[in-house]
């Protein structure tokens, strides 16, 4: 079996899953059995990567519960809140007559739905990938994947000590959970601002 996880997989599933694991282990001992060092740490990755895939979807699910309530984000703001936040001012007309976008100019504006701008975010994003300087915002990109990970593994983790009575993991839990979740937000925001700078730099 092939081992060689590349960095999605790692910061994504196997950092968040290996959470569950320790807390199982931690919390329950007695369903944890130690045999063979090499066996029991290639059984420990790969039940740590599945459970990250389960942890993954949760998270899925739940940043879309999230977005419904209070959406945040690039697409949940109209065209004119981009600027600002993600672009310069001086950086505005770049955006607007890009040629890399390929949507009408009249997609640019503030009545522009959230698809358009999810359409529009998304050749920017293509572009940059395309051109070959997508690495930072890959980067970003998997660092908040990694954080929304966490934040679900220590969720699940608080469970299994309230479940186990284990109160004082239940509270590290919790404060994990909030900086998970602070790290996220901030990562999401790089991600962004990343994605504008580096499409605005393909113009010049």
């Amino acid at each position: 079996m092939n081992f060689n996880f590349d960095g999605f997989e790692f910061t994504g599933l196997i950092a968040p899953g290996s959470v569950v694991v320790i807390a199982v282990a931690l919390l329950f001992p007695h369903v944890v059995r130690i045999g063979d060092p090499t066996v029991t740490i290639a059984v420990a990755i790969v039940v740590a990567y599945i459970v990250g895939h389960l942890v993954s979807a949760i998270g899925n699910l739940a940043e879309l519960a999230l977005q419904k309530m209070r959406p945040t984000g690039p697409a949940s703001l109209s065209v004119g809140e981009w600027t600002g936040r993600y672009i310069s001012h001086d950086q505005e007309p770049r955006l607007h007559s890009s040629v890399r976008v390929k949507l009408h100019r009249s997609d640019f504006s503030d009545e522009a739905d959230a698809e358009e701008r999810r359409t529009i975010l998304k050749q920017m994003f293509l572009a940059v990938v395309a051109s070959g300087h997508g690495q930072r915002v890959d980067t970003f990109n998997g660092l908040f994947n990694l954080s929304r990970g966490l934040a679900v593994s220590f969720f699940i983790a608080g469970i299994l000590g309230v479940v186990s009575a284990h109160y004082q993991a239940v509270l590290w839990s919790a404060l994990a959970i909030g900086l998970a979740l602070f790290r996220a937000w901030k990562f999401r925001d790089a991600y962004s601002r990343e994605l504008f700078q580096q499409f605005l730099l393909l113009e010049l």
